[in-house]
């Protein structure tokens, strides 16, 4: 379920025009967000849907708890 949220959040930031990767480190998960060659959001935790759930609220984009 957690995944399926996950996806969720990070097309919400690709369908803004974000380019948004997200890499697994040894203790936590950090996602960042592109936009036009630049990096402009970071977002960290436990999970996927953590970080993404940090990047969104970096970028000023309200989600879904």
């Amino acid at each position: 379920m957690r995944a399926h949220q996950a996806e969720a959040v990070r097309k919400r930031l690709e369908g803004m025009g974000y380019q948004v990767d997200v890499a697994q480190r040894r203790h936590s998960v950090e996602a960042w967000a592109i936009y036009n060659g630049r990096t402009v959001g970071y977002g960290s935790g436990r999970d996927a849907l953590e970080a993404l759930r940090s990047l969104a609220g970096d970028l000023g984009v309200e989600v879904q708890p």
